[in-house]
């Protein structure tokens, strides 16, 4: 019904405003140092979270075995590409540390 799609509209934009309300907060809280990786996390982890409330609404439900093993392997190199910004801001703030 129409009042289901207004306030589903209404949900889409009051999230849409929150991601960046909440990327604000963590690319001030990794510091001069470390901000050109918060985008590359905060994008990622808009793609996981959407996958997962898809699999969790059953968008998914009824795709081919192809489709899955896509979306594995998408998930898994994301989850990769974190991990290694994680550690390489790792290395870095050691790095720094010792200088």
């Amino acid at each position: 019904s129409l009042s289901i799609n207004f306030s589903m509209a209404g949900l889409t934009g009051i999230l849409w405003y929150g991601q960046f309300f909440f990327y604000g907060m963590g690319h001030v809280r990794l510091g001069e140092k470390f901000s050109f990786t918060s985008w590359a996390i905060h994008m990622a982890m808009l793609v996981l979270f959407s996958a997962m409330a898809g699999l969790v609404l059953k968008e998914w439900k009824g795709c081919q075995p192809r489709t899955w093993t896509a979306l594995a392997a998408a998930i898994s190199v994301l989850l990769l590409a974190v991990g290694f910004l994680t550690y390489g801001n790792y290395l870095g703030a050691i790095n720094s540390n010792q200088h």
